[in-house]
């Protein structure tokens, strides 16, 4: 399964299989524009702030205009967004082939930790790793887009584990099930040590199932108390 964060090359490769050499090619410069825009915002992001981050500096950083900016992101925010869209993706992805019988939680889990192990593998590691790594880092260093991160639903996750929890879409209990991982994904990246060793996927996957853990543990904690 591809990674949608490739290196240009990669993604021009890929994209001109079954398709027109000229539509083929406007695709792979949209796409190179695209992750120009969000690695400049990220890059950004890190060495000023996200605050102090505007549209204009993302766009003279990727050498486009504002007006480019915005055939592709409909504010500032929506940078990161589309960040997690691409995660999510190959989250909902992992999650449709796992067996039917893994709980909700566990599954997310297991779902966001394959994509991340992939992600930490040396032919992905310099486009998908990094952006993954970096990206997350802006995130734990802005209260806006922790909470952003926190409320964000991806569509293709919502329909995977509405069918894994054979409910609707607008069921209460989806609702709760994605409000747990969000919030404990999230809290996972915030307690992340980003001052001692170098961060990688492979890091981020460690600190999410230690997560996953303490909820559970937490868990059953209150069921015992409650018993």
């Amino acid at each position: 399964m591809a990674i949608r964060f490739l290196t240009p090359q990669v993604a021009s490769d890929t994209m001109t299989q079954g398709r027109p050499a000229s539509s083929s090619l406007r695709d792979a410069k949209k796409e190179r524009t695209r992750a120009s825009l969000i690695d400049a915002a990220v890059d950004l992001c890190l060495r000023r702030g996200y605050e102090n981050t505007t549209i204009e500096d993302i766009a003279a950083a990727a050498d486009v205009s504002p007006r480019t900016f915005a055939r592709y992101f409909t504010a500032k925010d929506a940078v990161f967004v589309a960040v997690l869209d691409d995660l999510a993706d190959e989250v909902a992805a992992e999650l449709s082939v796992l067996p039917p019988e893994i709980g909700p939680l566990q599954s997310m889990r297991i779902a966001l930790g394959e994509v991340l192990t992939r992600a930490a593998r040396p032919q992905f590691y310099s486009a998908a790793g990094e952006r993954i790594v970096r990206t997350i880092r802006v995130v734990t260093e802005c209260d806006a887009l922790q909470r952003a991160a926190i409320e964000y639903r991806g569509p293709k996750v919502l329909a995977a584990m509405a069918h894994r929890m054979n409910v609707a879409i607008d069921d209460h209990r989806l609702t709760l099930a994605m409000a747990l991982i969000s919030v404990t994904v999230v809290h996972a990246w915030g307690t992340l040590d980003v001052s001692g060793a170098p961060l990688t996927p492979q890091l981020i996957k460690d600190q999410i199932d230690r997560t996953f853990d303490e909820f559970a543990s937490l868990g059953a904690d209150l069921g015992t108390s409650g018993s």
